[in-house]
C-alpha cells in the first residue's frame, strides 16, 4: 500500500538553518508487513554521515511491552533500520556508504520477525 503525501508539515531548524524533520500521514499498518523504497542525497560534509535520523514512524504499544516503532536513520556512514513491533527490537546494518554514489537508494522492510535493508 503506498502514502499518499499530500502535505507535509515542518518544525524546527538545523545547525545549519535547515527545517529539522517533516510530518506525513500516517503509516497506516506496521503489524505484520512493511516496505519503503527511499531515494536521498547527502550534503558534502562530514557530519551528513554521522548519526542522523531519516525516518521514524511509531505508535503506542499494547501491554507490558512498550511502544512499537521503525526507523531508517544514518551512523558512522552506515544506514540502520531498526524495529520493535511486539517481539523486541531488531537493527539491520548496511555497509560503508560510498561517497562516489549521487543518489543513495534505500529499500527497508519487515515481514514478520524478518528484516531487511537494501542500499545502493
Amino acid at each position: 500500500m503506498a502514502i499518499n503525501i499530500t502535505r507535509a508539515r515542518f518544525g524546527g531548524r538545523d545547525e545549519f538553518g535547515y527545517t529539522s524533520f517533516v510530518a506525513y500521514s500516517p503509516v497506516p499498518s506496521l503489524s505484520l508487513f512493511y516496505e519503503f523504497e527511499l531515494k536521498f542525497t547527502l550534503a558534502d560534509n562530514s557530519s551528513a554521515v554521522k548519526d542522523n535520523l531519516i525516518l521514524f514512524a511509531g505508535q503506542k504499544g499494547r501491554g507490558n511491552d512498550g511502544d512499537d516503532f521503525l526507523v531508517l536513520g544514518l551512523r558512522n556512514g552506515r544506514v540502520v533500520h531498526r524495529f520493535n513491533l511486539g517481539s523486541g527490537v531488531a537493527t539491520v546494518v548496511s555497509d560503508r556508504l560510498s561517497h562516489r554514489v549521487n543518489i543513495h537508494t534505500v529499500t527497508f522492510g519487515r515481514s514478520k520477525k524478518t528484516g531487511w535493508l537494501k542500499v545502493i
